[in-house]
Parts: C-alpha cells; sequence; structure tokens
C-alpha cells in the first residue's frame, strides 16, 4: 500500500472485496493507456523511493 498512490500508479482496493477489484481490473483492461501510464509511473516511483542511492543513504542516517 505505502508506493501505491490510488488512481497514479495503481488502484487500492478493500479488502476481501472481489467486486471492487473486480470494476478496477475491468477499467485497466478497458483502459489500455491508462494502465500503461500506470504501469510507467509506477516504475518511476519505484526507481525515486528504491535506488540503491535512496536506500543506502536511509541506511546510513539510520546508523548515524
Amino acid at each position: 500500500r505505502e508506493v501505491i498512490a490510488d488512481g497514479e500508479n495503481g488502484f487500492l482496493v478493500p479488502a476481501r472485496n472481489p467486486k471492487a477489484l473486480f470494476e478496477k481490473i475491468k477499467i485497466l483492461v478497458y483502459n489500455k493507456d491508462l494502465a500503461q501510464g500506470m504501469g510507467l509511473r509506477g516504475r518511476e516511483i519505484a526507481a525515486q523511493k528504491f535506488s540503491s542511492e535512496n536506500i543506502l543513504g536511509q541506511t546510513l542516517e539510520l546508523y548515524r
């Protein structure tokens, strides 16, 4: 959940709610541009938040 920005790089759905999950999957199936854009944005966010430089910096800061 911490990585997903709802509507930006994915969708958050309530746990144990298959109908809500189905509705969000249906949106992506019928809107390929949205799906592709969310995928690209997800990659950008992952590269920013989880780059080795970022993780190393956070780890060093923790030890300081």
